[in-house]
């Protein structure tokens, strides 16, 4: 019965155009982005999705491969930070980075050592601080 969901899909669009809406969104989902219009609290950054920006005062959340320690900066190394991962439970090892205060169009920059090998990534990754 391959073609039963296609059926169906047919079906729910029929009903959305006569209902003038969607008939199978969430309304939680619809109250809380489109009538609510609330914004994520993190922008993530992943070695293979490395987004180019963050908007002040969101905070960039780095998702590692594995356990890592995070040496960062927003002032061009004049300061130094370090966090450490920690562990979702899902493969994933996320550090997060604050951005309230950051002056927006400066950059963080920040490179890791990776806890299992012992060994610094080798190259320092920025992301600029955009206006919100």
């Amino acid at each position: 019965m391959p073609l039963v969901w296609a059926h169906a899909e047919h079906i729910k669009l029929l009903r959305s155009l006569a209902d003038g809406a969607v008939f199978d969104r969430p309304p939680q989902t619809a109250r809380r982005y489109l009538r609510e219009k609330h914004v994520p609290r993190c922008r993530p950054w992943r070695p293979e999705w490395r987004t180019p920006s963050v908007p002040v005062g969101r905070v960039l959340r780095l998702d590692l491969p594995e356990p890592a320690l995070v040496h960062w900066s927003s002032d061009g190394w004049e300061t130094r930070h370090d966090v450490l991962t920690r562990d979702t439970g899902l493969g994933i090892h996320t550090a997060d980075l604050q951005t309230d205060g950051v002056v927006p169009g400066h950059v963080l920059t920040f490179t890791w050592k990776n806890l299992v090998s012992d060994e610094w990534v080798g190259v320092d990754h920025v992301v600029t601080v955009a206006s919100s």
